[in-house]
């Protein structure tokens, strides 16, 4: 019932004009800000967050190898859970949290020519902002790929997935895990620890960390 109920929450939402179809740029926000209510109270307190240099210092520090996973598709990344862990020892429990800024937006991404997979993918996306000790702190969209007769998960799934992206390129305005987009870094990284394995059904090699189980249909490297 709740899944039905999210799913009727995507369905209303229209993205027109928010992602360009050819680059996946977001472009613009649907939803009308109303000026001198909302948009002033969502940057309160702006670039007065005093951050002590012991905490700055926590913040961006080198991120743990241990904590990096790979994307089948050759992303590196960290968890969103390494991000929270993060912000509740750098500020305490409590003092930080997520403010959604509108509500849930989505996109159809149409399948290219030639792929296996003949159902159109519904890119779910929703802007936060990020507050720490109640001062707005840094604001990014945070998007999730959704399709329907995937049964491992549900339309609320989806959106709460958006929260988890959002969470990550929020941080990364802080400057925490900074490596994930660091070319130099990513590349050593991937040759280090990283390996393309061959999956049944797959037209292209997929990626994993050398040190992970093998996939389950995985064929060979």
């Amino acid at each position: 019932m709740a899944n039905t109920a999210m799913q009727k929450v995507i369905d209303k939402v229209d993205v027109s004009g928010v992602l360009d179809k050819h680059t996946g740029e977001i472009l613009a926000k649907t939803e009308i800000v109303e000026i001198g209510t909302i948009a002033p109270e969502i940057f309160t307190g702006i670039s007065t967050l005093d951050i002590p240099r012991e905490v700055s210092d926590k913040l961006t520090a080198s991120v743990p190898l241990d904590g990096i996973e790979i994307k089948p598709t050759g992303q590196i990344y960290l968890c969103h859970i390494q991000y929270r862990r993060m912000l509740n020892d750098a500020f305490g429990m409590g003092n930080w949290a997520l403010r959604p800024l509108g509500g849930f937006q989505k996109t159809v991404k149409t399948k290219r020519k030639g792929e296996q997979n003949e159902e159109d993918t519904i890119i779910v996306c929703r802007e936060y902002a990020l507050y720490i000790r109640g001062k707005y702190a840094s604001s990014a969209i945070g998007e999730q790929e959704y399709i329907e007769s995937n049964d491992m998960m549900s339309a609320s799934d989806a959106c709460e997935g958006t929260e988890s992206n959002a969470i990550m390129r929020c941080c990364k305005k802080l400057g925490m895990g900074l490596e994930m987009w660091d070319k130099k870094f990513v590349a050593k990284f991937i040759k280090d620890y990283c390996v393309q394995v061959w999956r049944k059904g797959k037209s292209k090699p997929q990626w994993r960390l050398k040190e992970s189980e093998p996939f389950f249909d995985e064929t060979g490297i």
